[in-house]
């Protein structure tokens, strides 16, 4: 750029346009490498989004489908296990100053799954659906094959120079120079976690130290030995890693935040939706109320995506939260027969509708996206991809839960019971969601420090980082 601006001798142009190029040239490589991970959570949206249209297909008394089930069968059948690690790949990858609305974008590829299979069911049977569904998972694999590793990660392998490059790479195919600052900021953090961890592991008769090229154990016995002990000594450093209380503050914030996700009634009133409004009667199209309620989805996740960077995390999920519950408490009144107006009317067959429309607008403007960048974000560096693993296992099975569970809470306390419920665990995510902290706008180092209350690696307290003007 500056041979062309020396050569053309046009310096106004550079001083106005330069700058915004050069951000925008900074900060397409991190969107290019996060499409992948999109892509994979915009298949978690089609997968979760199917069981919806499945369900009536499949418990309909009068279906001509070969394949029958009853309501109770049909929960254990929609309980599937899904989830992706993503989110961490994208923190790791992302700067400050744009990781908020690349993580916020996470909630909006899984909303558009849900709109693409709706749409689909417009048109199409189930198993057409199902069908094409399949080809999305196989883009995915072709795609992460062309990202490259977040250099966090090849640091922990031992790969500075690779790590490097992969930096560069994700700034804007930069020069070293112009990432090195950075850079060093990275290794030395990296470098005084892992000496932390080193220096307090010591296993039997294995010594663990620094080794100053790939950052692994030097074990004086021999292969024999390290084929029958080793094994279980790296087992047991695992479990420090995960258990130690640096690890376990956040690791228990992020299981929170999960469980109040799942108990919050988004996947049992997505997967059941259709048959819900089915059930209720309301002489509305339930295939027009779904589209209304997802389009409610994807204006929540368009407005989070925008805003994000200006309100901050936290007080977007604590006014998601309360506009949730708020939400849940007036469906279920409605339900209750505590809302004027008569069944017959327009009002009172537009008003379930509009309510859930508006709950997963809110879910969707802080509770969902926001939950998932927590997780991304303030899981330390150490130990992080096997907590990271456990709690999306956990996280899946409290899907499951939820969604097996609810026809049972639904038998026991009606629909509107169910609602309360559910507004409940909103209500106690508005106090849990003070012990949060901001992590908006922040380097994945500082935002360790603070969760695990510590100073940075530099010694001094961790201070925001600033976004780009651009």
């Amino acid at each position: 750029m500056k041979t062309q601006t020396e050569k053309f001798s046009i310096p106004e142009v550079s001083h106005t346009v330069t700058p915004k190029f050069e951000c925008f040239r900074r900060i397409l490589p991190q969107v290019i490498a996060a499409a992948a991970p999109i892509l994979m959570y915009l298949t978690v949206g089609i997968t979760g989004a199917f069981p919806t249209i499945l369900i009536p297909a499949l418990t309909a008394k009068n279906t001509e489908s070969v394949l029958h089930l009853t309501i109770d069968q049909a929960s254990w059948f929609v309980s599937g296990l899904i989830e992706s690690l993503s989110s961490q790949y994208m923190a790791e990858i992302c700067e400050p100053s744009v990781r908020g609305t690349l993580l916020a974008l996470i909630a909006l590829a899984v909303t558009m799954g849900y709109f693409i299979v709706f749409s689909l069911d417009y048109v199409t049977k189930w198993q057409n659906i199902a069908a094409i569904n399949v080809s999305l998972p196989l883009l995915c694999i072709v795609l992460v094959t062309q990202i490259p590793d977040s250099p966090i990660w090849l640091l922990s392998q031992g790969r500075p120079t690779h790590a490097l490059k992969s930096l560069q790479w994700l700034r804007g195919w930069t020069s070293a120079e112009l990432v090195q600052e950075e850079f060093e900021k990275m290794e030395a953090h990296y470098k005084k976690s892992t000496e932390q961890s080193l220096r307090s592991k010591m296993v039997g008769e294995y010594e663990y130290e620094l080794c100053p090229t790939t950052d692994k154990m030097r074990l004086g016995t021999s292969e024999k030995q390290w084929s029958r002990k080793a094994i279980f000594s790296s087992a047991a450093n695992l479990y420090r890693d995960v258990f130690r209380e640096e690890m376990l503050r956040p690791f228990l914030k992020c299981l929170s935040l999960f469980a109040i996700v799942a108990f919050s009634g988004l996947p049992c009133l997505t997967t059941y939706m259709k048959k819900m409004f089915q059930d209720l009667d309301l002489s509305i199209n339930s295939n027009q109320s779904i589209m209304l309620v997802t389009c409610g989805a994807l204006v929540g996740n368009c407005g989070c995506a925008l805003l994000v960077h200006r309100v901050n995390k936290k007080p977007m999920l604590e006014f998601s939260l309360i506009c949730c519950a708020i939400c849940l408490v007036q469906a279920a009144l409605f339900l209750m027969g505590h809302m004027p107006g008569s069944r017959d009317s327009i009002a009172y067959r537009w008003s379930s509708v509009v309510l859930i429309s508006a709950y997963y607008l809110f879910a969707n403007l802080g509770l969902l996206p926001i939950s998932r960048a927590y997780f991304g974000e303030i899981l330390p560096h150490r130990g992080r991809e096997v907590a990271a693993s456990v709690l999306t296992s956990i996280f899946s099975w409290f899907m499951v839960i939820s969604v097996k569970t609810f026809p049972a809470l639904t038998q026991a306390l009606r629909l509107e019971g169910a609602l309360l419920i559910f507004a409940a665990v909103c209500v106690g995510g508005v106090f849990f969601s003070m012990s949060l902290p901001e992590t908006e706008g922040k380097h994945l180092q500082d935002i360790e420090a603070e969760v695990t209350q510590r100073v940075s690696i530099n010694g001094s307290k961790p201070e925001t980082s600033k976004a780009c003007s651009c």
